[in-house]
């Protein structure tokens, strides 16, 4: 069950009459998925999110940046110190699964803050993180800020900004859709916490790589899972996160951690 409501948690007496009626009649197997305002999420409805079963719940949570001059920019009012709290409590004291979204190109983002604001929000856990470019919606604001270029195209996605040029949201992008493929689907989950170890933030350590399988691949798509796990375990020994064989090990475990998976990997050191 799907609410279309972006901001389904202004008020307590909406939420705790919904989340009471799914929990009265909850069957095995159903999902019900909101997306909330982080930093306006009370105790009492935290108290009903940790009443569903682990996984129950898919919460949707609009974090955007942890910038307060760019939040402010765009007429944005949150409290970050609140949204990192909230996120926290729902890792820590819920079973919610938390989807996390993050927009790269809002006016006044730059490469430093956008940085600073995934590894604030990486270091909460959600369960996925939502990279996404801003794109421009026909009537909005967001078209009149100075120094943002937008595709004449659809979605419209954002070409440069007055802070990030367009090469920069370029690499944003395949980093995205590489964050996908190895963070975001859960099939590398182990192994990743070594690969955050081999530069000095997040950001800079998944960057790397991504800039690594542009340049050895030149496509963001098609890629077998096996194929992926391979070019994991090269990187990480390239960059002499572990022995080859600790890493191998490690990617072996996050791969058959799931069954019916019967793909023979070939995990070498070159």
């Amino acid at each position: 069950f799907k609410f279309v409501d972006r901001t389904f948690n202004l008020r307590d007496e909406r939420v705790l009459p919904v989340c009471d009626f799914f929990l009265a009649h909850w069957r095995d197997g159903m999902q019900v998925h909101f997306e909330i305002l982080p930093d306006r999420l009370t105790d009492p409805m935290l108290e009903r999110l940790a009443a569903f079963p682990s996984r129950g719940l898919h919460l949707e949570v609009g974090v955007q940046s942890f910038t307060g001059h760019v939040l402010a920019a765009i007429g944005r009012r949150q409290d970050l110190d609140k949204t990192e709290q909230t996120l926290r409590r729902l890792r820590t004291e819920t079973g919610t699964f938390i989807h996390a979204d993050l927009i790269a190109g809002l006016p006044g983002e730059s490469w430093e803050t956008f940085a600073a604001s995934f590894d604030r929000l990486l270091a909460l856990q959600p369960h996925k993180v939502q990279v996404g470019i801003l794109k421009r919606l026909k009537g909005t604001a967001i078209g009149r800020h100075p120094g943002l270029v937008f595709a004449h195209d659809p979605p419209y996605e954002v070409l440069q900004t007055d802070r990030l040029a367009f090469e920069q949201l370029h690499r944003i992008k395949r980093f995205a859709r590489y964050f996908e493929l190895f963070y975001n689907s859960g099939n590398f989950s182990s192994a990743l916490e070594l690969l955050w170890r081999t530069q000095p933030s997040p950001f800079d350590a998944f960057m790397a790589f991504s800039d690594h399988l542009w340049s050895t691949t030149r496509r963001t798509h098609q890629f077998p899972l096996a194929r992926l796990a391979e070019m994991l375990h090269q990187f990480l020994v390239s960059a002499h996160a572990a022995p080859p064989d600790a890493v191998a090990r490690l990617i072996e475990q996050d791969f058959y951690s799931r069954p019916g998976r019967k793909d023979r990997l070939r995990l070498s050191a070159t």
